[in-house]
């Protein structure tokens, strides 16, 4: 007869051993779910990309033809290189504009439900959308600050005087934000700080920034910067009368 030692590890290794088995195949049954339900999503992507020359650089149009809204995550170009740009989300015959310098090749898109779910569309000819009038976006910096401009479908941000462009279907909204102050100033700031403008306008936003106040000229006995040179200060002679002079 069989102790009950070895009646009781018996039993725990086979109870061990079955719970291996059932967890290995409730994970493959769980992983084999997962990428059904991936592949379901991705087949509900459904980009047109559209490129077409413009000056010395390209204009590229993202439409969702689908239902399922996505988000543009990469466009790739035909160098090879790729640029990470993050769009709005796209939904249902939505369109989502970028210019370029490069030729682009493709543009991956990815699922704003689930955006581990990304597919790559190829771009082509255009021959969907009417390209509107930019609008041209300007910020004089003098100071060189660190400022950021975001409007629904972008940001732009920069430390120095730029110019650059914005494609949208109708008025769009821009917020205006100062994110860093140079050595030597106190504050800065931007004006406007929100604006709203249509394609074919001009927009300017000034950035300003202000000193901080001088450390002597006012009261207390704060005395102005010596360069170096240590200033010691008498009392002047008391006068013949005998009175003390206190200053």
């Amino acid at each position: 007869m069989e102790s009950i030692e070895e009646v009781f590890t018996g039993t725990i290794g086979f109870v061990i051993a079955m719970a291996i088995i059932g967890l290995a195949l409730g994970l493959a049954v769980y992983g084999y779910y997962a990428y059904v339900q991936n592949q379901v999503l991705a087949n509900y992507l459904w980009p047109v990309v559209d490129v077409v020359p413009y000056g010395s650089g390209y204009y590229v149009a993202v439409i969702n033809t689908g239902h399922e809204p996505f988000f543009i995550k990469t466009i790739f170009f035909s160098d090879g290189s790729h640029l990470n740009v993050e769009s709005r989300v796209l939904h249902h015959n939505e369109a989502w504009f970028y210019e370029v310098s490069e030729l682009p090749s493709a543009v991956m898109v990815c699922s704003a439900v689930k955006p581990s779910v990304c597919v790559i569309a190829k771009s082509s000819g255009w021959s969907l959308i009417v390209w509107p009038s930019p609008l041209i976006v300007s910020v004089v910096d003098g100071p060189s600050a660190a400022w950021l401009i975001t409007w629904p479908n972008g940001t732009a941000n920069g430390y120095s005087t730029a110019s650059f462009k914005i494609y949208a279907t109708g008025p769009t909204t821009l917020n205006a934000y100062v994110t860093g102050v140079p050595q030597g100033y106190e504050t800065c700031s931007i004006t406007p700080s929100q604006t709203t403008a249509s394609p074919g306008q001009s927009v300017t936003f000034q950035v300003t920034c202000q000193t901080p106040p001088s450390n002597w000229g006012g009261s207390g006995n704060n005395q102005p910067p010596n360069n170096g040179i240590n200033i010691n200060l008498k009392q002047p002679p008391s006068n013949k009368t005998g009175a003390n002079t206190t200053n």
